[in-house]
């Protein structure tokens, strides 16, 4: 953990404000000013008595997988626990029976001292190999993740009362994110078109979920977000997904949303080993590509993809592009099953 003094405004802080920041972000603002003052801190030193703070800068997969450990540090500590996140992810804990109250990172350093404990969670996901992440997340709090059954490790998200259902469709239903945060985990767009295909061919309604004008197809039959009237957020994208009778995704924000909504999915995978993302996910299947460059393990930070990548030059990860659009279609039917046998 570093602490800055900003010369120039920075994420929602001020030119001025004394920030906590993680090692990524730390290295963002050495480049783009020259901070007042810079130096390492120690959030073990904490001395405030406002209970405990967890800090999770990450996505909306690492946020659903922290669940565990909000529920575990909260009986811990005897009282709610407060959850600092960037902003807007806010919705993904804020909802959560276990927090108390959600925080923007990165906020000011005298924030950070109302607290009597702070679980600063940097590179407990980024530098990890072996542990899935709830695991990793629950080890990096001060808890022993053997402990704990499978069960108790599962992704969670609360939707508010204000979310209302929305009604399911005569025909089933299939819903698709084709793009992750980083083009290394970002299918082939005309592997999926072939996937969205099959299950048009078949009779299903296909849709697709990420931000209007983010997709675009061809296929007309095909109802796309890019249609809809605004975008939705990302709880009413929760909402719209508990309409599907199977999601299909990268690994990706919204398949770990499925994971915690108990819809039946098919996670597509190469630079991460699928254990350490779905393994807690009780209805997901996962179609791991395998390659000599395979995992590379590479999050997307600075670049999205790693240093020598085939697949740099294309664009497009060469591992996942070779995967067969009827492996995932029977990935699907294996995902539907496993909740039906349940």
């Amino acid at each position: 953990m570093y602490k800055a003094t900003l010369s120039k405004d920075y994420m929602g802080c001020k030119a001025g404000d004394t920030i906590l920041l993680e090692r990524a972000n730390a290295g963002h603002v050495l480049v783009m000013q020259k901070p007042l003052e810079f130096a390492e801190a120690d959030p073990s030193q904490a001395h405030g008595e406002g209970g405990h703070l967890i800090v999770r800068p990450g996505g909306i997969g690492d946020l659903v997988h922290l669940g565990a450990s909000i529920r575990e540090v909260a009986k811990k500590s005897g009282r709610k626990v407060d959850v600092a996140v960037a902003e807007r992810y806010t919705c993904v804990v804020k909802h959560n029976p276990n927090v108390r109250k959600v925080i923007h990172y990165p906020t000011t350093a005298d924030v950070f001292d109302q607290y009597e404990v702070i679980h600063w969670l940097e590179d407990s996901v980024e530098e990890e190999v072996e542990l899935h992440m709830a695991d990793a997340f629950l080890e990096h709090c001060g808890f022993d993740h053997t402990q704990y059954e499978p069960t108790e490790k599962s992704p969670e998200l609360y939707l508010p009362k204000s979310i209302k259902p929305k009604p399911k469709p005569k025909r089933r239903r299939v819903g698709f994110q084709l793009k992750a945060s980083a083009k290394c985990r970002t299918p082939d767009p005309a592997l999926m078109a072939k996937v969205m295909e099959i299950y048009f061919q078949e009779g299903w309604d296909v849709w697709i979920f990420g931000a209007p004008g983010e997709v675009t197809t061809d296929e007309k039959a095909i109802t796309n977000t890019t249609q809809w009237d605004k975008p939705p957020s990302i709880l009413e994208s929760a909402s719209y997904m508990q309409t599907c009778d199977l999601f299909i995704a990268p690994d990706s924000g919204l398949l770990h949303i499925a994971g915690a909504l108990k819809i039946p999915s098919v996670g597509l995978y190469g630079p991460f080993p699928a254990d350490l993302r779905v393994r807690y996910s009780p209805y997901c299947v996962a179609v791991e590509a395998k390659a000599p460059c395979a995992p590379c393990f590479w999050h997307g930070r600075g670049s999205h993809f790693p240093p020598g990548c085939p697949g740099a030059k294309a664009g497009k990860c060469i591992v996942t592009a070779a995967i067969q659009p009827e492996t995932i279609v029977r990935a699907g039917e294996l995902a539907m099953q496993k909740k039906f046998d349940r």
